[in-house]
């Protein structure tokens, strides 16, 4: 998404037609998605969770950018990405990362979006727990409590993980 045709830097004109390039040469997805529903706590507890306003570091509402990617047929599933980060923003400034309440925010979040993914017809979500955690133990188990939280969500989601190459700590990894 740093810099690339269709994530958060993206000038809001282009992204549909980034989207039907994609498309017309072959590829049903875009690969991940940096883009968030609005999350805030209500005053009398609870929380609102709203598709049509950006959240964090989203430029569109979840609704207009899953919209589009339909408009374009885009079919193929994607790497939710941004719910890598949900630990250190997003849903973080909503209640404090792994807390009991933080643990339920992210239920909630995961119960919404799929809810609104089926209502939609929206492609499959692969919900990303970790972003670059290289061999540091402390972002391996944030990445198992962000994934478990995840399932409290929905437990039939899938899961996967972001690496990028043998740096911070990956080149000593076996594959």
């Amino acid at each position: 998404p740093r810099h690339s045709s269709w994530g958060r830097d993206t000038h809001p004109e282009q992204e549909l037609r980034t989207m039907f390039d994609i498309s017309e040469h072959g590829m049903n997805s875009v690969g991940y998605v940096s883009t968030n529903p609005y999350v805030a706590k209500k005053p009398g507890g609870g929380y609102e969770i709203s598709f049509d306003k950006p959240f964090g570091a989203s430029v569109y509402s979840l609704n207009v950018y899953m919209n589009n990617l339909k408009r374009a047929g885009l079919t193929g599933p994607i790497g939710y990405y941004s719910c890598a980060a949900w630990h250190r923003f997003g849903l973080s400034k909503v209640e404090k990362a792994f807390t009991p309440e933080w643990e339920n925010l992210v239920a909630e979040t995961v119960k919404a979006i799929e809810a609104q993914r089926e209502k939609h017809n929206w492609p499959e979500f692969i919900y990303f727990t970790g972003d670059e955690p290289g061999s540091s133990l402390v972002k391996q188990q944030a990445i198992r409590k962000l994934g478990n939280a995840i399932r409290k969500g929905k437990r039939n989601v899938r899961l996967s993980n972001f690496f990028n190459g043998e740096w911070n700590g990956t080149a000593d990894w076996k594959l």
